[in-house]
């Protein structure tokens, strides 16, 4: 088990970064203090028309659903990541990519991207296998005055070996990554502030009985 915490606050340190923030607010104007901020409105306004921008392929009142599909071949020269007797294959690979919005109120939209494909072997039809595109993704934005809240709860199958060199021989290792969390965006007019929180959960599958992969990570930014 892997457990970390990553702070990334500038090259001027968290102390003189907290006191700039304070210094800020304290030198803002009583107006500037009390305004009503349209920056949340303006904000989900924008992403309002660009999503009513996408060609989508089903609509049904607020629910909106795209459908892309695609159809790719790979070739590769070592499926097994092997250094003695290397074998060559051809991957077809299907996928279907599905965008799916639906506004919960009037500035609050709930959307989902999922992406599943297929990786059809020619030549080893015993590594042939489902996948999920890494840009699955359950998001929810929630505005509130100067203040952007954002839900979000990410996975990502990664299938690839050759960054695991103790596992060269074979072509079917994966690791299911999960990543969710908060992310809070203030604006202030002419400062910006953004601060959040993901938990990452790293899985093997437990057919693959290879626990030395299995982890987690705290990130703080």
């Amino acid at each position: 088990m892997r457990s970390r915490c990553r702070l990334r606050a500038g090259a001027m340190g968290c102390g003189r970064v907290i006191a700039l923030v304070l210094l800020a607010a304290s030198t803002a104007p009583a107006q500037q203090a009390l305004r009503n901020s349209l920056a949340g409105d303006a904000a989900a306004e924008a992403r309002k028309i660009q999503m009513e921008s996408l060609p989508y392929t089903i609509k049904s009142g607020d629910f909106k659903l795209l459908v892309v599909p695609s159809l790719g071949l790979d070739w590769n020269d070592n499926v097994n990541i092997s250094k003695t007797d290397p074998e060559q294959d051809f991957i077809l690979k299907p996928q279907m990519q599905l965008d799916v919005s639906y506004p919960m109120t009037r500035n609050n939209v709930l959307s989902l991207n999922a992406g599943v494909g297929y990786n059809k072997y020619f030549d080893h039809d015993q590594y042939s296998t489902w996948f999920l595109q890494s840009g699955t993704e359950l998001s929810f934005d929630i505005y509130v005055k100067d203040f952007w809240f954002n839900l979000h709860d990410r996975v990502n199958y990664v299938q690839d070996t050759s960054q695991q060199p103790a596992l060269s021989g074979t072509a079917t290792y994966a690791t299911l990554n999960n990543t969710a969390g908060l992310g809070v965006t203030w604006d202030l007019n002419k400062v910006t502030l953004s601060a959040g929180y993901d938990h990452q959960t790293i899985i093997s599958p437990a057919s693959q009985q290879i626990e030395s992969q299995d982890g987690a990570t705290e990130m703080i930014f």
